[in-house]
């Protein structure tokens, strides 16, 4: 009577398929991990970002006016909040280190400062402009790019954000 067994050949080919198998699965689950990453460092950029620009919009829609209009320094907006009080929202080092954008604000000199945007967001691009015409309420725009701090490239992408905000009262110049 004769015995059937695998020949070492048959044994080879297994471990060959498995191998494959193996390794066909760790770069899929490497792939889902990976757009995991990215999409949570989106969710994180685009939360802290939508913060910063909801704050801007609420503080200058219902401030009393902008105090330079046009804006002199793209990267800053002079405001005298709804209180009566000088405030400003800055671009602080952008394209250096720490870069954020900051609410100043108070009759004290130095003003104080509020930082708005996480210390793990990197601001990459931020500006104001401003549009004035005699009679009617002033219209700032505001732009604001940012990505993941300590982000692998393939794993971070730039949110990019922008606005127009129109001031609730008419200017008076």
């Amino acid at each position: 009577m004769r015995q059937k067994a695998y020949s070492l050949v048959e044994i080879l080919i297994v471990i060959a398929v498995f191998a494959v198998l193996s390794i066909v699965s760790t770069m899929v689950i490497q792939t889902v991990l990976k757009n995991a990453n990215k999409t949570q460092s989106q969710i994180n950029v685009r939360e802290n970002l939508g913060y910063v620009m909801s704050v801007i919009e609420r503080q200058l829609q219902l401030s009393k006016g902008i105090t330079v209009c046009p804006i002199i320094d793209p990267y800053k907006v002079d405001f005298t909040s709804e209180t009566g009080v000088a405030a400003s929202f800055v671009c602080e080092n952008i394209g250096l280190t720490d870069p954020q954008v900051a609410s100043y604000s108070g009759v004290t000199t130095p003003a104080t400062k509020y930082r708005l945007t996480s210390s793990s967001v990197i601001i990459d691009y931020c500006n104001f402009s401003c549009t004035h015409t005699l009679g009617q309420r002033d219209l700032v725009k505001f732009s604001i790019s940012g990505h993941q701090l300590n982000n692998f490239e393939a794993e971070g992408a730039t949110v990019v954000m922008q606005t127009e905000i129109l001031l609730r009262n008419y200017s008076k110049y």
